[in-house]
């Protein structure tokens, strides 16, 4: 068996302060602002509109580009019943009807001021809304609502399709809410499902593989905490982070090509040195995609309403668990195919090859993400600093494994010496 040297992960390195020196440019979106406040049997809705996302109303407005206050009087009321149709409100899931709807041109006289009121039932909660339904333009439309209720403010943001909003869900609803978007994020796919069939592949010891499937999910709750903690800062590199995450799934699939040994007695040759690198690039995996999962969850707090901090607890428990139970799955597999008597080496080979193109192409998408914050030459860069590291893995595991066959055959030969 081989040892793993330092110079190996020079590449790996080398990406690492490459990826951290990008940074990225702010898309402008056109802004809708709404606040929802419940007072007493009533509900006061109050929306701002830029005038860029009402192409579809045909607003009278003078040579300089602003709105003709003279000619809105009908326009405007027009928009105000289209805004508050497409808007849906409803309480508890009954839609409400706008008792008052009017418009008012902005103190811009590039937007538009959108005045609604509904009758409501008090100390009833469930209040939502039909969020985005403007028709689409050029610009990315974004909708920011504040809702304040008596006892707490919640802030939304949203961008893209139309979508219903609950403002101020229930205690319950909002745990079956997280508990279905921690399972979507375990089971869509991601680089953490690649880095598991790395560290099972190979037939290693059953306590072996529990200690660093849970070394590797351990490092992911630390920093899926910290970044739902503080969001802001470490939104801006959750691309470069996911690219470098993927690049560590492409290390330990061909550490898995390169360090894997022949059968004694039909059990797999295993190492402390071979424990000691996949364990530390469990731990790196872990840091860096626990990022992604940290985004996530700081992305969806916003849905939570009051319920923020069990909404998180929820979240962190449901990963953990469905990606333990992922696990135990893959070993009860492999321990299935194991007992098929499959050439082990092979199979762990081939696994190892479909894992490391899988992320390959993640760490090439995921370079062209982080490029478009930047240059396009450093898109270039980032792309085939990835490929050259990958191709000089493939060379050492290439050479490896000639090398073990000259040893082989060295031995061969002098044994038949031997016994002439």
């Amino acid at each position: 068996m081989t040892r793993f040297p330092l110079r190996r992960l020079a590449p790996l390195v080398a990406g690492l302060l490459l990826a951290t020196t990008l940074g990225a440019h702010d898309i402008s979106d056109q802004i809708v602002d709404i606040t929802v406040q419940p007072q007493g049997e009533r509900l006061v809705v109050r929306l701002h509109v830029p005038t860029s996302v009402l192409g579809y109303a045909k607003l009278p407005r003078l040579t300089d580009g602003t709105l003709d206050v003279d000619a809105l009087d009908g326009p405007l009321r027009v928009v105000a019943a289209d805004i508050a149709r497409n808007l849906d409100l409803q309480q508890a899931e009954r839609t409400l009807a706008a008792s008052s709807a009017t418009a008012a041109v902005g103190a811009d006289r590039r937007s538009v001021d959108v005045d609604l009121t509904y009758a409501i039932q008090p100390e009833v909660s469930g209040f939502s809304a039909r969020l985005n339904t403007f028709p689409p333009i050029e610009q990315p439309i974004r909708t920011n609502v504040r809702f304040q209720s008596a006892d707490h403010e919640t802030r939304i943001s949203v961008t893209g399709a139309p979508t219903r909003i609950v403002f101020d869900p229930g205690a319950l609803e909002t745990l079956q809410q997280f508990v279905a978007r921690a399972l979507r994020a375990v089971l869509d796919g991601g680089d953490h499902l690649l880095f598991l069939l790395c560290l099972l592949i190979p037939v290693r010891r059953t306590r072996t593989a529990a200690a660093l499937v849970g070394a590797t999910i351990a490092a992911q709750a630390i920093t899926m905490a910290i970044a739902a903690a503080w969001p802001a800062p470490i939104a801006a590199w959750v691309p470069a982070i996911a690219m470098i995450a993927a690049s560590v799934v492409v290390i330990a699939a061909l550490y898995n090509i390169v360090e894997t040994g022949p059968a004694k007695a039909g059990h797999y040759v295993q190492t402390n040195n071979d424990v000691r690198w996949m364990a530390l690039l469990g731990i790196a995996f872990g840091l860096f995609n626990g990022f992604t999962f940290g985004q996530t969850i700081a992305d969806a707090q916003q849905f939570a309403g009051a319920h923020r901090a069990p909404a998180l607890v929820v979240f962190l428990a449901v990963v953990v668990a469905a990606q333990l139970w992922l696990a135990a799955l893959m070993w009860a597999t492999r321990a299935w195919l194991y007992g098929l008597r499959l050439r082990e080496r092979i199979a762990t080979v081939v696994a190892s090859v479909l894992v490391a193109h899988t992320a390959v192409e993640r760490v090439v998408e995921r370079g062209h993400i982080v490029a478009q914050a930047g240059s396009f030459g450093a898109e270039r860069a980032l792309v085939w600093l990835t490929l050259a590291w990958a191709c000089v893995m493939l060379l050492v595991g290439a050479a490896e494994y000639l090398r073990q066959r000259s040893v082989h055959g060295d031995r061969d030969h002098a044994a038949s010496s031997v016994r002439a």
